[in-house]
C-alpha cells in the first residue's frame, strides 16, 4: 500500500504580544474597521479572519487558501489584485495560558501594528528548530565581518550548525534564519524578527488543514518557550548580543527613565539604521506632543537638551516626542521618534543590557568590558588645522552656489587635510588598485610622514561605520599577506615617489591604520553595534602587527547656507 500523498501549506505566522486579545482588535491591527471582518469574531469564536485591500483580479492565494486551508469558501469576499490581503486572528490556548496568532496571506502582513508583534518569535523558533536537527540553509546577517566574503559564503547552500557558528563569529546579530526541517510536518522555516515564514507539511486527508491548525500552532509555542529563556542556546547564535523575549522588554522599559541618569548607565541620542545623507542636515527638531504642543531647535542631536526640555519625563513621552531633521531649505528630511533615537548600555547585576533602535538586547558582563577597553585604547586625538576646516566649508559652499546637486563633502575634507600634511591623495576612482580581479580602495589619505594609512568617513551610522572598518581592513590585509602584488601596485599609484611603502618582510608592521570619523551633529560616540564590529578588525589588525587608531573631527560646518549675492 502506497505512502499517503502529502501536500505543503505556506504560511507567514506572527505572535502578538501579550497585551492583544481577540476583543481589542484596534491595539494591534491598524486603521481597524469592523467591516472588514468577513468570518469568525463572535463572542464564541476564537478567531476573526480580517481582510485589507482595494483592486480588480483574485489574487492567487485566494483560491489556495479555500482549497488548503479552510473548508467553506472565501473568494467571493476578495476580488481584488495582490495588493490585497488576509489576516487570521487565532487564539491558542496552551498550558492555562492564551496566545494570539496572526496568519497572514497576501498583504495580510501589512494589518499588523509593528510594535505588537512578539521580536523574537520568528528567530526564536527557528533556532529551536535547528536545535532539533533542522539544517542552515542561509543565515541572513548584517555583515559587520573582518572577512567581506563571509556573507558571500553564509547565502550559499546548506550548513551544519557547527559550520554556521564559526562563520557567525565575526557577525553581530542574525537578521534571518533559514532552515530546513527533515520533520514530518514542516519542510522549512525562515525565521525573522516577528514573523516565521514555515512551509507545513500535511497528508491529503488533512486538507483542508483548518481542524489541525491548532495543534500545529501550540507545536511551535512549545519550541518557542523552550528556546527563548535558553540563554546558552542563544548565545551560541547571537554570539552573546541577543534581543530580549517580550516580558523582558517591558521591564527595561519600565525601568528606562530611571535609569537613564543613572551613573551606571550610558544614554545618548543617535542617527537610526536609515540611509540618509547626515550633511544636508541644518537644523535638529525637538518635537514635544504634550499640550498646548510645542517645537525647539538645536545644532545638534542632545539627549541632555532634550531631558531639559522635559519637566516631568514619561515612558510614553519617548514614543510620542520626536526629533525631525530639517534640511537647509527648512524643509522636514527625516522623522524618528525619540525611542528610536535611544541609544543606551546600563548594568543590573551581571548582565549588560543595550537599548537600540527601540529593541533591548543582554550581553555578558565581561565581554562587554572587554570590548569597550579594546576600543578606548585606539582613541587618540588629530590635530586638524583650523583652515583645513574653513577651507573645506567654503569650497562645499562654491560648489553649492554653482547649484551642483551631488557634492562629494567627504572628498572636499581629505583632499584639504591631504593637503596639509602633504600626503597621497587616494580617494579618486583612478587611485584604486586591482588585485584578484577585484578592485580596491588603498586609503582615502596617505600621510607618508608618519607611516599612516587614514580611511575617512562622514556620520556615525553603524552601516557607514561597517563599510569603513571593512575599507582598513581589507586594504591592511592585503599589505601583510600580499606584499608582492600589494606594494608594487600602490607605489605605482603614488605622485611623489619618495613616499613609497617599503617592501620589505613585516614591513607592514611599521605603519598604522587610522579611521578618522567626521561628525558634526552627533556625540563622538559608538553605539554597541558598531564597537562589535570594529573590535574584531582591531584584534585582527594589531596581530598582523599594525598600529590601529581612532579619532573623530568636529567644528566643519558640511552644510553652510548659499551666499546672498546682490543683483
Amino acid at each position: 500500500m502506497s505512502e499517503e500523498a502529502i501536500k505543503t501549506v505556506n504560511l507567514n505566522i506572527m505572535l502578538l504580544k501579550t497585551e492583544c486579545n481577540l476583543n481589542n482588535r484596534s491595539v494591534y491591527i491598524d486603521n481597524y474597521l469592523e467591516n472588514n471582518i468577513i468570518r469568525g469574531g463572535e463572542d464564541s469564536d476564537d478567531y476573526f479572519l480580517y481582510k485589507s485591500g482595494h483592486s480588480g483580479n483574485k489574487p492567487n492565494w485566494v483560491n489556495e487558501f479555500d482549497e488548503k486551508i479552510w473548508n467553506d469558501e472565501i473568494k467571493n469576499e476578495f476580488s481584488n489584485t495582490a495588493s490585497e490581503g488576509l489576516s487570521v486572528i487565532k487564539k491558542i490556548t496552551y498550558n492555562n495560558h492564551d496566545y494570539l496568532f496572526a496568519i497572514n496571506f497576501g498583504q495580510g502582513r501589512h494589518n499588523i501594528i509593528k510594535n505588537k508583534i512578539e521580536e523574537t518569535f520568528g528567530i526564536y523558533t527557528a533556532i529551536a528548530l535547528i536545535e532539533q536537527g533542522a539544517s542552515i540553509r542561509r543565515a541572513g546577517t548584517r555583515n559587520i565581518s573582518s572577512n567581506p566574503r563571509n556573507t558571500e559564503f553564509q547565502n550559499a547552500q546548506e550548513l551544519s550548525k557547527d559550520a554556521f557558528n564559526a562563520e557567525l563569529e565575526d557577525n553581530d546579530i542574525i537578521r534571518h534564519l533559514n532552515a530546513v526541517a527533515n520533520s514530518p510536518t514542516i519542510s522549512s522555516v525562515i525565521g525573522k524578527y516577528g514573523p516565521l515564514n514555515i512551509r507545513m507539511r500535511f497528508k491529503e486527508t488533512e486538507i483542508p488543514c483548518w481542524n489541525y491548525l491548532d495543534d500545529r500552532l501550540k507545536d511551535l509555542i512549545n519550541l518557542f518557550e523552550n528556546i527563548q529563556n535558553n540563554s546558552e542556546v542563544v548565545n551560541k547564535f547571537f554570539k552573546g548580543l541577543r534581543p530580549l523575549p517580550s516580558q523582558k522588554q517591558n521591564e527595561l522599559n519600565n525601568i528606562l527613565i530611571d535609569k537613564i541618569n543613572d551613573n551606571d548607565s550610558k544614554f545618548f541620542l543617535f542617527e537610526p539604521e536609515i540611509d540618509y545623507d547626515p550633511t544636508l542636515i541644518s537644523k535638529i527638531r525637538y518635537k514635544l506632543q504634550s499640550e498646548p504642543r510645542t517645537i525647539y531647535e538645536d545644532e545638534k542631536l542632545s539627549l541632555s537638551y532634550y531631558l531639559n526640555l522635559k519637566e516631568n519625563l514619561e515612558e510614553l513621552d519617548f514614543i510620542n516626542d520626536k526629533i525631525v531633521l530639517i534640511n537647509e531649505d527648512g524643509q522636514k528630511y527625516k522623522e524618528w521618534s525619540i525611542i528610536k533615537c535611544l541609544y543606551g548600555e546600563m548594568k543590573i547585576d551581571d548582565q549588560v543590557y543595550i537599548l537600540s533602535n527601540s529593541v533591548w538586547y543582554g550581553l555578558p558582563q565581561d565581554k562587554y568590558v572587554r570590548i569597550n577597553e579594546n576600543i578606548n585604547s585606539i582613541i587618540e586625538n588629530i590635530q586638524i588645522d583650523e583652515t583645513v576646516k574653513a577651507n573645506t566649508t567654503q569650497k562645499i559652499l562654491e560648489e553649492k552656489n554653482l547649484n551642483n546637486k551631488h557634492i562629494d563633502k567627504e572628498r572636499i575634507f581629505n583632499t584639504e587635510f591631504c593637503n596639509q600634511i602633504s600626503g597621497e591623495l587616494f580617494d579618486q576612482i583612478s587611485k584604486q588598485i586591482i588585485i584578484d580581479g577585484d578592485k580596491m580602495e588603498i586609503c582615502d589619505i596617505f600621510d607618508p610622514n608618519n607611516k599612516e594609512f587614514i580611511h575617512t568617513k562622514i556620520g556615525t551610522k553603524a552601516a557607514t561605520l561597517s563599510h569603513l572598518f571593512n575599507q582598513g581592513y581589507v586594504s591592511a590585509r592585503a599589505y601583510a599577506s600580499m606584499k608582492k602584488i600589494f606594494v608594487p601596485k600602490v607605489n605605482e599609484k603614488m605622485d611623489n615617489p619618495e613616499h613609497a611603502i617599503e617592501n620589505e618582510q613585516n614591513s607592514h608592521q611599521h605603519y598604522t591604520i587610522r579611521y578618522l570619523i567626521i561628525n558634526e551633529k552627533v556625540d563622538n560616540k559608538l553605539t554597541f553595534i558598531s564597537k562589535l564590529a570594529l573590535d574584531r578588525i582591531i584584534t585582527d589588525l594589531i596581530g598582523f602587527g599594525y598600529e590601529v587608531k581612532l579619532s573623530w573631527i568636529n567644528g566643519i560646518n558640511l552644510d553652510p547656507q548659499i551666499e546672498q549675492i546682490d543683483a
